[in-house]
């Protein structure tokens, strides 16, 4: 399991260099990260580290815990996985995913994860939780 920092900001220019600039001040490095619309996505290497800095600076983070999966970096993974946790009945509450090689990472969040465990087994040993 690993954790993604989430939060939202006002989606005026420079707010994002504002938490950008926190993480490098803390030497928190962004591994991934997804912005849309104020709403920002962060995978770091120290989520304690970064939650608490971002605190500090008036910003409202939350932790989410999810499952990292390894995937095949081709056309229709995605689907794939998706469709069976569809089939399975199971909501995705949260993604975020990177791709290096031949290999992707999405990182999951799931509202059943016992449901899910069955269609996840393929991507290697993984604890699903929901947040």
């Amino acid at each position: 399991m690993t954790s993604i920092l989430t939060l939202d900001i006002e989606d005026t220019p420079g707010n994002l260099g504002k938490v950008a600039r926190c993480l490098a001040e803390n030497n928190v490095n962004i591994e991934g990260f997804n912005a849309f619309g104020g709403h920002v996505a962060f995978l770091t290497d120290n989520t304690d580290k970064a939650m608490s800095c971002l605190q500090k600076k008036g910003f409202t983070p939350k932790m989410q815990e999810v499952a990292p999966l390894s995937v095949p970096n081709q056309p229709g993974a995605l689907a794939e996985l998706a469709e069976g946790l569809g089939k399975a009945r199971v909501n995705i509450r949260s993604s975020f995913g990177t791709t290096r090689g031949d290999t992707g990472t999405i990182y999951l969040a799931v509202d059943n994860p016992k449901a899910a465990a069955p269609v996840l087994e393929r991507y290697g040993p993984a604890q699903i939780t929901s947040r």
